[in-house]
């Protein structure tokens, strides 16, 4: 079942496009503070992440 009135490759440039100009003026390193900061905070991520006790390595910790 199809629906034509949503278009999946249009909504997410909207989401990456409304991101980039929110945070545009930071830098790298700011950025993924930020986010970092937004990801723990979220209740998604804590029900799907911590409360199920998954250990998250990010791929640059896995290589040391």
């Amino acid at each position: 079942m199809m629906n034509k009135d949503f278009d999946c490759v249009e909504w997410v440039r909207d989401i990456r496009n409304r991101e980039f100009n929110m945070n545009k003026h930071l830098s790298l390193k700011e950025y993924a503070e930020k986010m970092s900061r937004e990801v723990h905070e979220s209740d998604f991520f804590r029900k799907a992440i911590i409360d199920r006790g998954v250990e998250v390595v990010s791929p640059s910790l896995a290589k040391q």
